[in-house]
């Protein structure tokens, strides 16, 4: 701490002492800074991944980040974020058989042709809004089954924009040919269903580094008419870009439906338009906002195994400070979430490395428009750059920083109360003045 102190004291006095503008910029507007700093020296580049404090000081799109070197220079960067590489490979396996069962049950067997590896399985039924359980069983031969999925779930839900369906279902690694799937309605079913197709997908997934998120578990909702659990948390942050929530549950064996939503303040003003053009605002809730619907689940097969899946992901965008994750129960008995943490895929900033072992970050001007550097036109693929690794530091208020001036208040908003004393003894005054003149009036003869 004593070391960082002292650099960030030694920087901050080059930038008094010096002029104030680094390549044309003024950095008494951006209101915080952190220390970037470095163990070692050996390559010519540094990177340095962002921390949920960055998201949350900086603009949403990070168009206000800048380094800035002991000499008050800028350094370059270039800003990217790592992705995902997913490989799906897709098998459409050929119906050989169909069969009904007991309680309306649909059965298929379905051959994919060779003895191919698949983790992934969906299966397509008839119906708008249902919740049915699905048996997956697998042969090599056509003879011997085994089971692989005793109780997974597909559901059709309400949705916005119609329905909305969970038709996958997650498979232990197999390479059976053979796959013999039934489907059980719900007992609110009355019809017998339909199952209308299957289809067969291997997943390999090369997963970018992510970063933990703690989540800060306020508040619990039941909601007995709709049979659902509501958890709300908070990242601390806003804009953080994650990419995973994780529930840790201590049931044994469930199947469930989630929604999460989000927005970024639980209130906010709105102004009310009246005559006089006084400012009026009223206080009303945000709504919260869509942003995934998935399944978590977790059983044991036949075989011993366990398997199970509590990660919810989230689209690749900006995520809301507070999220509410509802789990949809029907008529199974809540379940106990104890704790639920996130993931986020953080951007990465590559740059050269500066003399010194330590430089500046600049962050939170809203006016700053994104930098513009000839770094990149000489890196094409900066992830692949060899490069020392950067920590950024405590993000705190930049001592350059000029706040900007308070909106000046009208006099009459300061001393409301005086100012309606003296319109009252106006308005008496003026009223006093006018009865006097009536008088006088009256009292003059008429002379015609």
């Amino acid at each position: 701490m004593k070391n960082f102190f002292i650099r960030t004291t030694i920087i901050t006095a080059t930038l008094l002492t010096s002029s104030p503008c680094g390549w044309g910029q003024d950095w008494s507007v951006w209101k915080y800074q952190a220390e970037v700093s470095r163990q070692t020296s050996d390559e010519p580049y540094c990177k340095l991944m962002l921390t949920p404090p960055a998201y949350g000081r900086s603009q949403a799109h990070l168009a206000d980040l800048r380094l800035v070197g002991s000499d008050g220079s800028q350094i370059p960067y270039i800003l990217f974020k790592l992705k995902d590489d997913v490989e799906r490979k897709k098998i459409e396996p050929a119906i050989i058989d169909r069969s009904a069962a007991p309680a309306g049950a649909a059965g298929i067997t379905v051959d994919c042709g060779a003895d191919v590896v698949k983790n992934t399985i969906t299966v397509e039924t008839d119906g708008f809004i249902f919740r049915r359980a699905v048996k997956v069983e697998g042969s090599p031969d056509n003879q011997n089954y085994y089971t692989l999925v005793q109780n997974a779930y597909i559901f059709a839900v309400a949705h916005p924009q119609g329905v909305k369906r969970f038709s996958r279902v997650a498979l232990p690694q197999n390479d059976f040919r053979y796959l013999k799937i039934t489907v059980t309605p719900s007992a609110s079913e009355t019809q017998p269903l339909k199952i209308e197709q299957v289809t067969i997908e291997r997943h390999e997934r090369t997963t970018a580094q992510r970063l933990p998120v703690p989540l800060v578990h306020i508040d619990q909702q039941e909601d007995k008419e709709q049979q659902a659990s509501s958890y709300l948390y908070d990242l601390q942050f806003a804009n953080i870009p994650l990419t995973e929530v994780t529930l840790e549950v201590d049931d044994e064996a469930f199947y469930r439906y989630v929604t999460i939503e989000g927005r970024d303040r639980a209130w906010r003003q709105v102004e009310i338009v009246g005559e006089d053009n006084r400012p009026r605002f009223r206080r009303e809730e945000v709504p919260w906002r869509h942003l995934s619907t998935q399944a978590v689940y977790r059983y044991r097969s036949q075989d011993g195994k366990d398997y199970e899946s509590l990660g919810l992901s989230l689209p690749n965008m900006i995520t809301p400070r507070f999220l509410k994750i509802t789990i949809k129960n029907y008529d199974d008995k809540s379940l106990t979430v104890t704790a639920a943490w996130g993931q986020m895929l953080p951007h990465t900033l590559i740059f050269p490395s500066p003399p010194s072992k330590s430089c500046l970050m600049y962050l939170g001007y809203d006016q700053a428009s994104p930098p513009k550097y000839d770094l990149a036109l000489r890196l094409t693929n900066p992830q692949n750059v060899p490069a020392d690794t950067a920590e950024l530091g405590p993000i705190e208020a930049n001592p350059l920083w000029d706040a900007p001036p308070a909106p000046t208040v009208p006099w009459t908003e300061q001393h409301k109360i005086l100012f309606w004393l003296l319109l009252v003894l106006a308005v008496l005054i003026l009223g006093v003045f006018i009865g006097k003149s009536l008088r006088n009036i009256l009292r003059q003869p008429d002379k015609g």
